[in-house]
């Protein structure tokens, strides 16, 4: 469920886990944001955290105990989407206490799946904004 939207950045929620995500995708904006509402010490490990040139990153951090969740989406690219709400869900279900193994991976997709429509429904409120999907294999496996 999208919680708030402005021009800097989204929160996500994601039921049944109580997880929240912030989603941005400009990282000073992410910087800003993130020293206003955690204070200096907070946007200083964001600084050190930030791996320059990738294209998206999850970050977990922990305030009073409470754990947080924040995405930088930096391009147009579902693929990024996808692998950042991987990560994403890695993180909550760990934190929550289930186990990621073969045989439970229901609980896995469900989040990446549902993660990866609410971060893109954040980036891109007009549907019409959307970047085209471009599928390219190479099916010549040898």
């Amino acid at each position: 469920m999208l919680l708030e939207r402005n021009q800097v950045f989204s929160v996500v929620s994601l039921d049944p886990y109580e997880a929240q995500i912030v989603v941005f995708s400009d990282y000073e904006d992410m910087h800003t944001t993130m020293k206003g509402l955690f204070g200096e010490e907070t946007a200083q490990w964001f600084e050190a955290e930030y791996h320059e040139g990738s294209n998206g990153q999850i970050f977990q951090f922990n305030v009073e105990g409470r754990p947080y969740y924040a995405a930088l989406i930096e391009n147009d690219s579902i693929n990024t989407i996808a692998h950042e709400a991987s990560h994403f869900a890695d993180m909550v279900l760990d934190e929550k206490g289930v186990p990621l193994t073969i045989e439970n991976t229901e609980a896995k997709a469900y989040l990446v799946g549902r993660c990866a429509e609410l971060m893109a429904e954040a980036l891109w409120p007009d549907p019409e904004e959307k970047p085209e999907i471009q599928l390219e294999m190479d099916l010549n496996f040898h």
